[in-house]
């Protein structure tokens, strides 16, 4: 029999940054094509950016498996700062508009109208009840921006 040269191990893909990522960066993941690539990246951008790859899973379309090879393929850089909302001056359809904050941003600008300016972010409480796990959710990409007297 003849003897065959050892198998080279397989050079390990790039790790890229899933905020940074392009379509075509996207697309070197098996199972990825064209459009689930496109639509990674509209929800990153319309999101503000990803904090976690658990937001993975609220990407229509993408699989466990997909989002297992995403995983460890990309990274979420530890100093990475989502783009965020200020709740004392986005109007509602700006609010609306982001995924997490959908279905509160009414309530948010009523009690804006009704009370005064937010404190701070997590004044958000006193307008909705939220839930632990929708709280965290929501935090890292709400905002209140000082006034600059």
């Amino acid at each position: 029999f003849p003897v065959r040269p050892p198998v080279e191990p397989q050079a390990k893909r790039p790790i890229f940054d899933l905020n940074k990522a392009d379509t075509s960066a996207l697309k070197t993941i098996n199972g990825l094509g064209e459009k689930l690539s496109i639509r990674i990246v509209k929800y990153r951008d319309i999101l503000g950016g990803f904090v976690s790859f658990d937001q993975l899973k609220d990407v229509f379309g993408l699989d466990s498996l997909v989002i297992k090879r995403l995983v460890e393929a990309s990274f979420i850089d530890s100093e990475f700062a989502p783009v965020k909302l200020d709740i004392n001056r986005a109007t509602e359809k700006e609010l609306s508009a982001h995924p997490y904050l959908n279905k509160i941003a009414k309530v948010i600008v009523s009690y804006r109208f009704q009370h005064g300016d937010f404190k701070d972010a997590e004044d958000i409480r006193n307008v909705v009840k939220l839930d632990e796990k929708n709280f965290k959710r929501i935090l890292p990409y709400i905002g209140v921006k000082e006034d600059s007297n």
